[in-house]
């Protein structure tokens, strides 16, 4: 019984094949990755009394999926018969898009940052006066872009 039967073996040798099983399962792995951040992390997170980490969880929780998604997809391709620059141009294009969608996060998470400088829970004065944080904001969308840059 712990033999794996002959079409199985015969099935699994064709490449389209084991990429359309890799490309499912990164689907998979990418929303079970999701859902123990939504859930089980969410979860910790609403015992603390700082929102931060709940923000931080909503916004990481999408990039996480695509990076796995993304990683899954890589691996199906390169089970096709695809030519190696055509698999490098796919490499490169989904490095880019996974690199955009992190920029997005980040400057989500820099705005939610200095808001929680500026504006305390109890109603006292924050670490920055709220008229700098339009000028912090845009610095730090500036050297959030230039790292994308240099990883894109």
């Amino acid at each position: 019984m712990n033999e794996i039967p002959e079409w199985v073996t015969q099935w699994l040798a064709v490449g389209w094949v084991r990429a359309v099983l890799i490309a499912l399962t990164s689907v998979l792995v990418a929303k079970v990755s999701e859902w123990i951040f939504s859930k089980l992390l969410t979860r910790l997170a609403k015992r603390t009394a700082s929102r931060l980490d709940d923000e931080l969880i909503a916004a990481i929780h999408r990039p996480i999926f695509f990076s796995v998604l993304f990683v899954g997809l890589l691996l199906a391709l390169a089970q096709t018969e695809v030519p190696p620059d055509a698999l490098i141009m796919t490499g490169r294009i989904l490095k880019t898009l996974l690199v955009m969608i992190w920029l997005g996060a980040s400057f989500k998470l820099c705005r939610l940052t200095l808001d929680l400088l500026v504006a305390r829970e109890d109603g006292s004065k924050g670490f920055i006066d709220e008229r700098v944080v339009p000028l912090l904001d845009n610095m730090g969308r500036i050297v959030l872009a230039g790292v994308a840059a240099y990883f894109v």
